[in-house]
């Protein structure tokens, strides 16, 4: 009975040593803190963290996923380490870029007769069902203006706020539409085709972040593997893109 009382001391005093050890990485570790729109949060963002966590920085990754206008505020508070989103504005409390990251690109339901094509013009799309991002979605009003310009009318099917739910709805037979190249590479090879648009409609991605962070050199890092995934993305996409 003392020996196996011993032996329960022993394997206690060895948690406790290992939950000591651990919150002292906890504690040593960065939390870093990301504000994203949902169409980073579930394309890149995750193959950046991959790539980050695999050189063994110390880092804990928060991710958190905002509609652009709320991003706005959450940039003013200073609470997040990078803001990512769709559009570049100023803002005096902040350092920003952009990133070219392609075109946006047509999304079909695999089977559709249009998928046999490479490229798509703005009247492919006249008279099919388009599910449309939200009234507030910057790349909506630009789409909007080539359908426009080329005299194409679109038979509204749904909308929806995010390019992952607009995936989902064309694989279910919904309508078509057209997606941010990011979130097309995450889905390539799945129930959904992509084709080229006659009309580039260039897609950049907005960094913000504030210029004197504690985890400035982490800031940097992350922002130098978004720029190497981004065109690894960019470069699987290509394959996808044809018949």
């Amino acid at each position: 009975l003392r020996l196996h009382e011993g032996v329960r001391r022993s394997f206690v005093g060895l948690a406790e040593s290992s939950r000591a050890a651990l919150a002292i990485r906890v504690h040593n570790a960065a939390n870093f803190r990301i504000a994203s729109i949902p169409a980073y949060a579930e394309s890149i963002i995750p193959r950046v963290i991959q790539r980050f966590v695999g050189a063994r920085q110390p880092v804990h990754f928060s991710i958190h996923s905002h509609e652009e206008p709320s991003l706005r505020h959450e940039m003013t508070t200073q609470v997040f380490d990078l803001c990512m989103a769709e559009n570049l504005f100023e803002r005096e409390s902040a350092e920003s870029e952009s990133i070219f990251v392609g075109d946006m690109v047509c999304v079909l339901p695999q089977g559709h007769p249009l998928v046999a094509r490479a490229e798509l013009t703005p009247s492919d799309f006249s008279g099919q069902p388009f599910v449309y991002f939200s009234q507030n979605d910057p790349y909506r009003h630009r789409l909007d203006t080539v359908f426009h310009d080329a005299n194409v009318s679109r038979d509204y099917a749904a909308e929806t706020t995010t390019a992952a739910s607009v995936c989902a709805m064309v694989a279910a037979g919904v309508g078509l539409s057209v997606i941010n190249p990011l979130t097309a590479a995450g889905h390539a090879g799945g129930p959904v085709a992509f084709r080229r648009l006659s009309v580039p409609v260039p897609y950049r991605l907005a960094l913000w972040h504030p210029p004197r962070s504690t985890r400035l050199v982490q800031v940097r890092r992350f922002i130098s593997i978004l720029h190497e995934v981004a065109l690894e993305m960019a470069s699987d996409l290509e394959r996808h893109l044809s018949p």
